[in-house]
């Protein structure tokens, strides 16, 4: 059963924000997941990765889908942890206008090379939420507000640790593209939503976006 569409994410290749059909866009599977190459340095001197700088109202989920994903059987390394340096809001994302977009998981790769020892990647991580954007899918009681709100930072982190993308369109999920306003499911079934997200079958469903 097709889903009304209210919100949606990016094109993981857009090249611009033109209008589409409601048919078009459900027949283009959208991300939010943007990687960005960055050219090669030389130096002795080893890399280091940006500052960690995590909003105070959404670190706490970081820690929350950190706990959720081990609960469910999904250990996520510290080492991937540590690739997230950033959680927070914006009022434009970095990768310029985007009509509808809530947040991105932004990827950052970075060749060095050094004088021994060979070329040496670098990854790390930025989340960014569009405010603005976002208020428009809450609510305006301060209890659903945060719930919705952990439901797009989950979706997010889910790309940005388990390097996956999203679910088809016809499986409703955190993992879906495409967010509804009033869709109250994450208000009343959290928790079956999250061990969902976990899941064999809907990880198998959501592709591989490892960079």
């Amino acid at each position: 059963m097709k889903r009304q569409l209210c919100w949606c994410f990016m094109l993981l290749f857009a090249l611009g924000c033109a209008k589409r059909t409601r048919k078009m866009l459900i027949e283009s599977p959208l991300s939010d997941v943007f990687d960005h190459r960055l050219l090669k340095t030389l130096g002795v001197n080893e890399q280091v990765l940006p500052e960690i700088v995590f909003d105070e109202h959404l670190k706490l989920f970081v820690s929350q889908f950190i706990k959720a994903a081990k609960d469910n059987g999904r250990d996520i390394s510290q080492e991937t942890q540590d690739r997230l340096r950033e959680i927070k809001y914006v009022d434009a994302l970095s990768i310029g206008p985007a009509p509808g977009v809530m947040a991105v998981c932004n990827r950052y790769f970075a060749m060095q090379e050094t004088l021994l020892g060979g070329p040496k990647k670098i990854h790390w991580m930025v989340i960014e939420v569009l405010k603005s954007t976002l208020d428009t899918y809450t609510t305006d009681d301060p209890k659903k507000a945060q719930i919705l709100l952990r439901e797009v930072i989950f979706h997010e982190l889910f790309h940005c640790f388990m390097a996956k993308g999203h679910l088809p369109d016809s499986t409703p999920g955190i993992m879906n593209a495409f967010f509804v306003k009033g869709d109250t499911r994450a208000v009343k079934e959290w928790d079956q939503l999250v061990t969902e997200m976990f899941s064999d079958k809907e990880m198998a469903l959501c592709p591989d976006t490892s960079g």
